[in-house]
């Protein structure tokens, strides 16, 4: 879950400060964790829409995943569309993030 609009961690990859150091991003920061899991390495756009931020009207968030990771793995992406570092969850949200730590317990 990564606002768009995010200015503390940016979402997209670049580099930054003097030294111009580089960041993946949250699609980068992503795949990481898809190659940690065992999970392809295409980030596959699905049809769920979700409704996360409360200071948006409707569905912001277009969910993409990597497939095929190894059991109780997953590497998901929620770009929350105009939304910034912090953001308020609606009630949908909040299920659904529940929802995803709930079938991907640590053992």
């Amino acid at each position: 879950m990564h606002g768009t609009k995010d200015g503390a961690v940016p979402y997209g990859p670049g580099t930054d400060g003097p030294t111009k150091v580089a960041y993946a991003g949250a699609v980068g920061t992503v795949a990481t964790w898809a190659t940690k899991n065992g999970c392809s390495a295409q980030l596959t756009a699905t049809s769920e829409t979700l409704h996360v931020s409360d200071g948006s009207p409707a569905a912001d968030t277009k969910v993409s995943r990597h497939e095929g990771c190894l059991a109780n793995g997953a590497a998901v992406l929620w770009p929350v569309e105009g939304a910034d570092h912090l953001f308020t969850l609606t009630p949908e949200a909040s299920t659904a993030l529940w929802k995803f730590f709930e079938t991907h317990a640590k053992p």
